[in-house]
C-alpha cells in the first residue's frame, strides 16, 4: 500500500486501495468457481511442504523489495 500513499497520498489511498483489493478477490473468486484447474483443489496440500512455503517466503519477500523500490522512487519526486 505504501506505493499508492506516496503517489495518491494518505486519505485518497485509504479510499481506493481496500475497494481495489476487494473487486481483485471477487474476480478471483469467481474465476475460480469456475474453472476445472485440478491444482488449484491441491494447492493447500502444495503449500505446507517445505518448498512450497519457501517459495511463499521468497514471493512475499520480493513484493516487499519491489515496493520498496517504487515507494523509494516516488518518495525522490515528492516535494514538502
Amino acid at each position: 500500500m505504501l506505493p499508492f500513499v506516496m503517489k495518491m497520498g494518505f486519505t485518497r489511498a485509504i479510499r481506493y486501495v481496500p475497494v481495489v483489493m476487494l473487486f481483485a478477490m471477487l474476480v478471483a473468486w469467481g474465476a475460480l468457481q469456475e474453472s476445472d484447474v485440478a491444482f488449484i483443489a491441491g494447492l493447500p496440500e502444495w503449500l505446507v511442504t517445505p518448498l512450497g512455503a519457501f517459495l511463499v517466503l521468497i514471493g512475499g519477500l520480493a513484493v516487499y523489495a519491489l515496493s520498496f523500490v517504487i515507494s523509494a522512487r516516488l518518495y525522490r519526486t515528492r516535494s514538502f
